[in-house]
């Protein structure tokens, strides 16, 4: 980013060519007409091109924005020309669906032309988000059939009709912009043609511009049929790798019918939209008005004019494609009975040409499918915002080519497990200030927006920008800041002069009102009950007031300015940030708990959910987002969000995810626990607030434009959010409770327990390191550890007054003298090492007084017992490398089954399977007949975590490592996989442990990362996309 020296404002030098915009802008406009250049006030850039910039401006004698469209002057006469062209054309059309023309003027620095803003962006880039609906398409094509008719009545042509010349309104409504290519509808082609120059774009050029036609209104009528087949399909009707590939089929391919690429569309709206696209411009409507009549009669369910071709027509076209053929079959049909011979074998040559021609089509078919496949995959590794939302929308075109295959489904998976978000319909407050925050109640249903005169609030309904009442403030300053009480009790507001002042609920005069002296910036917040707020006074103290009372009462001594406050989320503690630090208080007895020193920013600080953790911005040569420990101020985690400030900070309620807002207006989503950015895009400066499920949240999407913001939620791989700062090492062992509420991982060092109702980290156990062997809990919720540092243990998890925790840590058996290698689910068998022994022993009931030996501790790397305590499997290296299976409770071997490399054993719950797993694939044997596998297959990528699988606790699925982010779901007896969920992020190890119901699969992946996978919901989202695989 680059500062103008000049007006100070921030822009992107590399994106301008290195002048800065608005001071580019004033020097056109006072080249143009010096006199009037202050009535325009510059706001932002809307877009550039090769020939200009279009700005938006507020002209300030009629109050209103204006897009001004500038076109620099360069010695090359062809741009002002073309834009004045531009105005002149558009000045003549007074009509609702057609861009209106202010004023326009050249000078010395350029030509410009000011315009209507239209702040729903243009039709091109909402077609990026998916097409629309058939009737919504045939709805916007009928009100753009009237624009161009207007248009053609005055004798004007557009000429390069396509999405991104049609605007939308922040309603929707179309209007036609860019008449710089217009000519009259009795002129002859332009000079650009005539010396080759396409006027137009190649996409959706008309084939008689290929030979330098003289331009008719038909030529407009193809265009409205390339916007409507791009509206029906998502593209337009040629596409190729080049400019030349796409020109090359315009003059000789017909374009794929829409119905092929999007089923939905009814029959008549494709012979409409085909009729526009005729080769010859005869075969077009006559007139824009017919055009649109016949839209009006599909629209109101009437019989269209258009016929599709007939069969003779279909024909005609073909043999234009094939004249070759076309001259033998005329020859046979001209031709005598003595032709008999030759009738046949041409009829011959006729079948297989067209039945080459289907077999080119269904490839061509096969290639887009794969093609809109590709891009797909591409989006969802983008880590743009829209990633998942445009990635869904091309894997439904490319399932609706072929149907949805494995790889579509698979692809469609891995988007749903993307964090992503996307902005609703804005509502456009034209007076707002790059400087004014708005609030937004709790539902984000309603906002207080600061009013144009500055000095009163409107109270405006989100869903359509209504302003259901005025609050009257004490201030003739301008309202910098509004906020809502957490159960919209109260409004807040404050004053660039320092005036706080409180309105009530329904109310339009203040409850309470505060007029401090001489400070600028003022702290200002709720209690989290809604019984009172803190502010700030004269000298920069902080004030506690009662709602009840409206007495204020003081919080410390005074001090340096005060930029934000945030109590904790139990309202016991509250967070204070100065100019020169951040402060915590004791709210009962207002004690001050611990204060850093330093730059903490000016974006008011962040509570984690579970009141553990503060985040701020802190500024270390540059801006970082600092996460603090409420209870020793260590700083836990840095955020490095680039080179601008922060504004905002959003925690989400999962204590996983924080929303930052820079001042330059980059949303960012963060991933506290892993320090990892997750997303970014573009809002607005206009405040922030999420709802209390943290699916939506308010705030501007982009400057005067207040929005909600959809937040995708996970419901097919959810994170889970581990407490910060927890260095413990990579996990090695997981285990779920019978009860299903406590999810524990283990590493080297640490047992950390996971509350899974209350979706946080609530208990952590650390011991002196040692190899994990085994974690598992008992039918009654007991939980036994084990590690040759620690030997055999044994716990509970239990919630006690200071909340959950560890009932004990029982020593079962001492280290070094036995270690639990696994255990059956009922408890009854353990599977013990004895170093002191060299033995494998199984202990029945965990008594070792019945111990029963399977093998040499020595010789024996992994050790399983199936669920049903039925079965044991050892894994040896002598005298061979060889899985050993015995039969329990007696212990007789049944089975030596060879092995290559390192090997992971998993039993099915029933004991009828077992899975031998390397870095190559998968070996499935009976337990009844294992001498030969009952099935095989390879990991698509080799090493894929050495063979990790499990089994659902009721047996009915199947999960193995799939990639090194993907794990794959099956059938038990089927083992070819119906799903496959992509994490979004590479695993460094892996443990893993199912839900009792079989519902979930919990899987620990690096040092603090957790991921809940839900393969009922991943079918269930499968279903709704429409991606069901066909029954066989």
């Amino acid at each position: 980013m680059a500062t103008c020296p000049t007006c100070s404002l921030h822009y992107d030098a590399a994106a301008t060519g290195g002048p800065c915009p608005r001071c580019a802008l004033a020097g056109a406009l006072t080249a143009a007409n010096p006199a009037g250049t202050a009535d325009y006030e510059f706001l932002g850039e809307l877009g550039r091109g090769g020939m200009g910039v279009v700005s938006l401006v507020r002209q300030r004698s009629l109050d209103r924005l204006v897009a001004l469209k500038v076109i620099a002057a360069t010695g090359d006469a062809t741009g002002p020309a073309r834009l004045l062209r531009e105005a002149r054309a558009a000045a003549a059309i007074t009509h609702p669906h057609v861009v209106a023309v202010h004023e326009v003027g050249q000078g010395e620095s350029g030509a410009f032309i000011a315009m209507e803003y239209c702040e729903g962006g243009d039709l091109r880039a909402r077609l990026k988000q998916g097409p629309l609906a058939p009737r919504a398409a045939a709805t916007l094509g009928l009100k753009l059939a009237a624009a161009v008719a207007r248009a053609h009545a005055l004798g004007v042509l557009h000429r390069d009709l396509k999405p991104s010349n049609v605007l939308l309104t922040g309603t929707g409504e179309p209007k036609l912009c860019d008449f710089g290519l217009s000519g009259s509808v009795a002129g002859t082609a332009s000079e650009h043609t005539r010396t080759g120059i396409l006027a137009g774009s190649p996409s959706y050029l008309a084939p008689e511009v290929l030979s330098g036609a003289d331009p008719t209104p038909a030529l407009d009528l193809y265009g409205l049929g390339a916007i409507l087949y791009e509206s029906v399909t998502g593209r337009p009707p040629f596409t190729g790798d080049s400019p030349a590939a796409v020109l090359a089929q315009i003059g000789t391919t017909e374009p794929v019918a829409p119905r092929r690429l999007s089923p939905a569309v009814p029959a008549d709206l494709e012979t409409i939209i085909l009729t526009c696209l005729a080769k010859d411009p005869a075969a077009r409507y006559a007139s824009a008005h017919a055009l649109w009549a016949d839209l009006e009669n599909f629209l109101a369910g009437r019989p269209i004019h258009a016929r599709p071709p007939s069969p003779a027509g279909r024909l005609g076209r073909w043999a234009r494609r094939n004249p070759a053929l076309a001259a033998a079959l005329a020859i046979i049909a001209t031709g005598t009975v003595a032709a008999t011979t030759l009738l046949v074998e041409r009829n011959h040559q006729l079948h297989a040409a067209l039945a080459r021609s289907e077999i080119a089509e269904a490839d061509a078919r096969l290639a887009l499918r794969d093609s809109l496949f590709a891009q797909a995959r591409g989006v969802r590794q983008s880590g743009r915002t829209g990633q998942r939302h445009e990635a869904l929308r091309l894997l439904r075109a490319s399932a609706a080519l072929a149907g949805p295959t494995a790889a579509i489904r698979a692809e469609a998976l891995a988007a749903l497990a993307l964090d992503d978000w996307q902005w609703g319909k804005p509502q456009a407050v034209p007076h707002l200030r790059f400087s004014q925050l708005v609030g937004f109640d709790s539902a984000l249903e309603h906002a207080a927006v600061p009013a144009a005169d500055g000095t009163t609030i409107e109270v405006r309904r989100m869903r359509d920008g209504q302003v259901l009442r005025h609050l009257q403030t004490a201030s003739a300053s301008r309202v910098r800041e509004t906020r809502y009480a957490p159960s919209d009790a109260w409004i807040l507001a404050e004053s660039e002069d320092g005036t706080q002042a409180v309105w009530a609920a329904g109310a339009t005069v203040p409850h309470w009102i505060h007029q401090p002296a001489g400070i600028q910036y003022v702290g200002l917040d709720f209690a989290s009950d809604d019984s009172g707020w803190w502010y700030t006074t004269t000298g920069n103290q902080l004030m506690w007031c009662d709602a009840r009372t409206g007495t204020g009462h003081p919080v410390g001594d005074p001090g340096t300015t005060i930029y934000g406050i945030k109590p904790s989320p139990d309202g016991t503690r509250l967070a204070v940030l100065r100019d020169d630090g951040l402060e915590l208080w004791q709210l009962r007895d207002r004690q001050l708990l611990w204060r850093i020193d330093g730059d903490v920013g000016s974006a008011a600080p962040a509570w984690t959910p579970d009141g553990h953790h503060l985040i701020t911005e802190a500024y270390n040569g540059s801006p970082q987002i600092a996460v603090w420990d409420a209870a020793d101020k260590r700083q836990v985690l840095t955020l490095r969000p680039g080179n601008m400030r922060a504004s905002r900070f959003a925690m989400l309620p999962d204590g996983r995810r924080l929303l930052s807002l820079d001042t330059d207006s980059v949303l960012r989503l963060w991933d506290i626990t892993a320090g990892r950015e997750l997303l970014r895009g573009q809002a607005g400066p206009h405040g922030l607030r999420l709802s209390a499920d943290g699916r939506q949240a308010a705030g501007s999407s982009s400057f005067q434009q207040l929005a909600r913001l959809d937040l995708a939620p996970l419901d097919v791989v959810q994170p889970l959010g581990f407490a910060l700062g927890q260095n413990s090492g990579l996990w090695r062992q997981a285990a779920v409770s019978p009860d299903g509420r406590w999810l524990v991982g283990q590493s080297t060092t640490f047992l950390r327990a996971y509350d899974l109702p209350q979706h946080r980290e609530t208990a952590r156990y650390r011991y002196a390191a040692g190899k994990t062997k085994a974690l598992a809990f008992l039918p009654d919720g007991g939980l036994l550890y084990s590690s040759p540092t620690l030997g055999i243990r044994r716990t509970r998890l239990v919630d006690t007054p200071a909340g959950p925790g560890w009932e004990d840590h029982a020593e079962l058996a001492a280290p070094g003298l036995a270690q639990l290698q696994s255990i059956d689910r009922a408890g009854r068998h353990w599977l013990i090492d004895r170093p002191d022994t060299n033995g494998v022993w199984l202990w029945p009931d965990g008594d070792a007084t019945r111990a029963t030996a399977l093998g040499s501790a020595d010789s024996t790397i992994i050790q399983r017992l199936s669920a049903d305590g039925r079965w044991a499997a050892l894994l040896t290296t002598l005298p061979a490398t060889e899985a050993r299976l015995y039969a329990l409770p007696g212990g007789e071997r049944q089975a030596a089954l060879p092995v290559s490399g390192a090997t992971l054993a998993e039993f099915s719950p029933d004991g009828e399977w077992l899975v031998l797993g390397t870095a190559e694939g998968f070996s499935i044997h009976r337990t009844s007949a294992p001498t030969q596998p009952a099935h095989q297959f390879k990991c698509p990528v080799p090493g894929a975590l050495y063979g990790y699988s499990t089994f659902s606790p009721d047996g009915r699925r199947f999960a193995y490592m799939h990639e090194l982010s993907a794990v794959a779901f099956a059938q038990p007896g089927e083992w070819q996989p119906d799903l496959i969920l992509t994490l979004p992020h590479e695993v460094q190890r892996t443990a893993w442990a199912w839900a009792p119901d079989g519902e979930t699969l919990y899987i620990l992946s690096g040092r603090n990362e957790g991921y809940a996978l839900r393969p009922a919901a991943a079918a269930a989202a499968l279903d709704q996309l429409g991606f069901t695989p066909p029954t066989p």
